[in-house]
Parts: C-alpha cells; sequence; structure tokens
C-alpha cells in the first residue's frame, strides 16, 4: 500500500476510481482542486492510496486560514473515499500528518455518507439526503409519485409556470441573481458569481441549470451535477412570495423527467437538516433517507471539536450577522459574501 499526493497528472486515474464507487460525490472530483485555489485561493492537499498501481481510497483535503474561525483541515463535501477501513485509516493518517503541520486545531471529514469507523473520530449526524430512485420512464415515475404530489404538479402547471433546462452555462447570471435574492433573505452570505464559473468551467459536461419561469419572471432555479448516474441537486432556491405557486413541485419534476429520458437511475435532492420543514417537503416524493456524517479529528490536547455548521451557529459573531445579513442592502451583501465565504465555502 503506497501513498501519494494528488497531481494534475493523476488526476484521471483519481476521478476514474470514484467513478466506480457508489458512495462518492461530485464534489470529490479532482478538478475541484482548481475551483478552489482560484476562487478562495486555498492550499490544497489532495491524498490517495493504491495498491498493486491502482487507486483503492482517496482523500480531497483543503486548508483554510480564517480570521473568524481559526485555521482550519477539511476535506471536500463527500470526506475520503476508500475500498476498506483499512486503507482509510492509512489516509487518515496523511491527512492529520498533514493538518498538524498547517496547524489546525481540528480535521473535519465532512458531509461524508460513510461513517468509518476509527476511534479518533467524534461523528455526528445533523443532516440527511434523500436518494429518489427514478422510475424506468416518466410515466412509470409518475404512477409511482403519491397523488398529491401529482396534484400540486399540475397546479403548477396550470399557475402557467414553465420550465427551462441549460448545458451552455447562458443562464448561469440568472440562476446567480434568483441564488444571492434568496440567500440575502434568509441570512446567508453567498459565494461569488466567479466560484459557479469556475464550476462551470471545470464540470463543462456535468452540470444543468434548471429555471422557473412565470411568465416572463424568473421565480425558482437549481444547480445539478452529475456523477454515476445520478444527478445531484447543489443549490437552489424559490422566491418565497411565489411558492403558492408551486415552482418547487415543477423543479423536481421537471428533474425527474429529464433525468430518466437521459438514461439516469437517481436523483439525489441534497441535504436537508434533520426533522425540518424541508425535509418534509422531500420525503413527499418517497425515495430513501442516508445519514450525512461530519466526522471529526481533534489535533490538540485542548482541541473543543465542532463541525463548521456548529461553529457557525454557535459564534456570537456569526449568530449577529445572520440576524443583520437580511437588513444591509442587497448590493452590499453582493459585496460582503463572497469574502465571508470563503472562510465556510461548504458550510
Amino acid at each position: 500500500m503506497n501513498l501519494h499526493r494528488l497531481t494534475s497528472h493523476n488526476d484521471a486515474a483519481w476521478d476514474a476510481y470514484l467513478r466506480q464507487q457508489p458512495s462518492a460525490l461530485p464534489q470529490q472530483l479532482a478538478a475541484w482542486r482548481g475551483v478552489l485555489e482560484a476562487t478562495y485561493g486555498h492550499r490544497t492537499h489532495y491524498l490517495f492510496v493504491t495498491e498493486r498501481d491502482e487507486i483503492v481510497g482517496v482523500l480531497p483535503l483543503f486548508f483554510i486560514r480564517s480570521t473568524l474561525l481559526g485555521k482550519k483541515a477539511t476535506t471536500m463535501p463527500g470526506g475520503l473515499c476508500a475500498n476498506d477501513a483499512v486503507v482509510a485509516r492509512a489516509l487518515l493518517d496523511a491527512a492529520q500528518e498533514a493538518a498538524q503541520r498547517f496547524g489546525a486545531r481540528t480535521l473535519l471529514l465532512h458531509d461524508s455518507r460513510q461513517r468509518w469507523p476509527d476511534d479518533r473520530l467524534r461523528s455526528s449526524s445533523d443532516h440527511h439526503a434523500r436518494l429518489i430512485a427514478l422510475g424506468s420512464s416518466e410515466e412509470a415515475m409518475w404512477g409511482a409519485l403519491q397523488s398529491n404530489v401529482r396534484r400540486q404538479v399540475r397546479i403548477a402547471q396550470r399557475n402557467g409556470l414553465t420550465a427551462t433546462l441549460d448545458r451552455s452555462g447562458a443562464t448561469l447570471d440568472s440562476f446567480y441573481g434568483c441564488l444571492s435574492r434568496f440567500a440575502h433573505a434568509m441570512g446567508t452570505p453567498l459565494f461569488s458569481p466567479r466560484f459557479l464559473q469556475e464550476v462551470v468551467s471545470a464540470f463543462p459536461d456535468e452540470f444543468s441549470i434548471l429555471t422557473i419561469h412565470y411568465h416572463s419572471r424568473h421565480i425558482a432555479a437549481y444547480f445539478q451535477l452529475e456523477l454515476n448516474r445520478t444527478v445531484y441537486g447543489m443549490w437552489g432556491a424559490a422566491e418565497r412570495e411565489t411558492l403558492e405557486l408551486r415552482p418547487v413541485y415543477l423543479a423536481y419534476w421537471t428533474l425527474m423527467v429529464d433525468a430518466i429520458g437521459r438514461g439516469f437511475h437517481t436523483l439525489d435532492m441534497g441535504r436537508s437538516p434533520n426533522a425540518s420543514g424541508a425535509a418534509q417537503n422531500k420525503a413527499q416524493w418517497g425515495g430513501e433517507e442516508r445519514p450525512i456524517y461530519q466526522q471529526l479529528l481533534p489535533l490538540t490536547a485542548d482541541s473543543r471539536p465542532q463541525a463548521i455548521t456548529t461553529q457557525v451557529r454557535h459564534n456570537p459573531a456569526m449568530r449577529y450577522l445572520r440576524r443583520l445579513w437580511p437588513r444591509l442592502p442587497y448590493p452590499l451583501t453582493q459585496q460582503l459574501g463572497p469574502r465571508l465565504r470563503r472562510h465556510v465555502p461548504f458550510a
């Protein structure tokens, strides 16, 4: 078993490994290194293990120097991906050593779909993902839905809502506008337009942007990535004052129809807090609920490991900022948001 640090020479082999792993996420692909470095200037330290010249595990690690939250060592969403616990431990050992050299107080396996059995790790699961198995045809999928969900989709259509899917990036600006207005109202600083541009450039054949229209107005928009015959919901927003028109129902149904038509097997609706309104709404569509884990490794004797979302929630300055954010002028939040988001790019 040999340990390596990823270079561009190994990008194709790294991605080929992930394309064979059912638990892999799009955020673990090698091109995210460039997105992080170009957008935020974060230093990446992607690790992989080989046996007989074949990759058997990967860990996409990066480091954050934050004046708000200190030095952080964290993986991309999805954590590590490995053939077995022995490989996972070897990756974790190497990541721990690199994180300690950086001066981080904790190491986070972020949004892992698997709970790795290592006594050093402190695990929590406050979120879950909902996976919808797609039918063999649009008709079969429609018949499998609850009658109430079908009714809500019909209401959206009768209300005059329409949907368009873009795979060229032409609607990137309008998507960002919809998402940024939603984030402002919710008190959440948002990443920059450049971040999305870098994602589209990194994955030109694996993204889509869905827009819901009400006459000439864009009232909802969703961004997806694709991996292993699964469509992953990444970011989305709907104008709150238009929810009675049922844009969210039409959006999910449109994604399902499109995915079925292109031979995809699963729609991953993205993560939701446990027992939340968002989780209940997604549960109407059926499917399977899968836990998402935050696994933290303390690196110093006095460290008090907490997931980044927990740190943000309990940090007095961040709590105040969340209350203040919707009251700030929208143009100002567009300037400040990306600077703040650098400290918590995926929380």
